[in-house]
């Protein structure tokens, strides 16, 4: 009888605590807070020479336009690597010109619906990459609103 009652007691302090939401435990405290900081320095910048406004006469079949890639700007650097690749868009569907990419190694980069392999930027390190376009004549008149344009579609190495 005596043990029934202590097992009552028990139960009904239990039940007691558990409706009440108390806790036994030992620490009974939440912290809300957040942290900040920089984890990395992203710099991805393109520098091109002037727009080149030139006419591609008999005399004169090709055309040469220089850019680069670098990884550092306004004295900082990169922290982190990227991939690009180079995408050369002209404003005419049939471009009376052939268009070919070079790095600075005069290495020949393939272009698949006007668009490069992927490229690597090493980040951390000073990195700079160098490219150019040669445009060469493939017809004999050239509309003069013909335009070309290069898009540099970019994104970070993980």
């Amino acid at each position: 009888m005596k043990l029934n009652k202590v097992i009552n007691i028990i139960i009904s302090i239990l039940l007691i605590i558990s409706i009440n939401n108390y806790s036994l435990a030992k620490y009974v405290n939440a912290y809300n807070g957040y942290a900040s900081g920089v984890l990395a320095t992203a710099v991805f910048e393109v520098f091109t020479q002037d727009q080149i406004v030139q006419e591609l006469t008999d005399d004169d079949n090709d055309v040469e336009y220089y850019f680069r890639v670098i990884n550092t700007y306004d004295n900082k650097t990169s922290d982190v690597d990227f991939y690009y690749t180079i995408e050369i868009i002209n404003s005419n569907e049939n471009f009376p010109a052939d268009i070919e990419l070079f790095d600075n190694n005069d290495n020949l980069i393939m272009l698949e619906d006007g668009v490069s392999s992927v490229q690597e930027l090493d980040g951390v390190n000073e990195s700079e990459n160098i490219y150019y376009i040669r445009v060469t004549k493939t017809e004999e008149n050239i509309d003069s609103q013909t335009q070309i344009g290069i898009r540099i579609n970019a994104w970070q190495k993980i």
